[in-house]
């Protein structure tokens, strides 16, 4: 877990992971703050099962992505939970 004020980098230190073995869960819905973002973290849906980040932040759906990826995607390492969860 990383705690931090706001504005501290804690977002941005993500950039330092490799997106092939890390899955964002954006609870706070904003655009990841580090070059190479878009590239690197495609969203996950019906159409890009492979993506791995996703913008959402009810504490149900969380935890059913937490546990799908858990379940179905071994290649994620690192999971990130970003932001605030509702």
């Amino acid at each position: 877990m990383i705690a931090g004020a706001s504005g501290s980098g804690k977002s941005t230190s993500i950039r330092t992971l490799d997106p092939k073995t890390t899955f964002i869960i954006n609870c706070g819905k904003k655009d990841l703050s580090f070059p190479k973002s878009r590239t690197n973290y495609k969203i996950c849906n019906k159409e890009n099962p492979n993506g791995n980040l996703v913008n959402e932040n009810e504490f149900v759906k969380v935890l059913t992505w937490v546990n799908a990826i858990s379940e179905k995607r071994p290649e994620i390492k690192t999971l990130i939970i970003d932001d605030q969860i509702n």
